[in-house]
């Protein structure tokens, strides 16, 4: 990793390692990186830390649109671009989901299906979350339950992150 920065006026390159101990997930650009932030707490770490869970709907909905666009804005505000819309939705065509009068809409993060459910029922439906478990990952021989200390280190912006137990920096030299 290349750290650009100044000091009394003159540009510096420092060249780092970094190493990411229990890595869950990433999402790297090659890019410069001007900024790090580590977070303990963020959405993106839910698909990791919370429960797990399914949420059904029951009912017919006047206004698909929007409800689609609600759904949309609330998954937007909470992950950007960093996670495509369609990843918890029980369909490749969720405005067409909607429009029928019952199913399985979404499986998930438990806080993600608690803010979907409340759109739910802005929009006149009725809506049953079940099936809730912890979360669990494959360490190579069987699936473990899942930490609920994981961090997200990003890098710039929210599109270029990594998920893991814990973060190491080891300068290796300066150009």
């Amino acid at each position: 990793m290349d750290v650009e920065g100044f000091i009394e006026e003159k540009s510096i390159q420092q060249k780092w390692l970094l190493q990411a101990v229990g890595l869950r997930k990433n999402r790297i650009s090659s890019d410069y990186a001007s900024n790090i932030i580590i977070k303990e707490d963020h959405p993106l770490l839910w698909e990791f830390t919370d429960s797990q869970c399914e949420l059904y709907f029951n009912g017919q909905c006047t206004k698909p649109e929007g409800l689609f666009v609600e759904l949309y804005k609330i998954y937007f505000e909470l992950f950007r671009s960093a996670e495509p819309f369609k990843r918890c939705l029980n369909s490749n065509d969720p405005f067409q989901l909607i429009q029928e009068n019952n199913g399985l809409l979404a499986r998930g993060p438990k806080k993600l299906m608690t803010k979907y459910a409340s759109c739910l029922t802005k929009y006149g439906l009725d809506y049953s979350i079940i099936g809730e478990r912890p979360a669990k990952y494959w360490n190579g021989e069987i699936f473990n339950e899942e930490r609920s200390d994981l961090k997200i280190l990003f890098m710039n912006d929210t599109d270029t992150f990594i998920i893991a137990e814990d973060f190491v920096f080891n300068k290796t030299g300066s150009v």
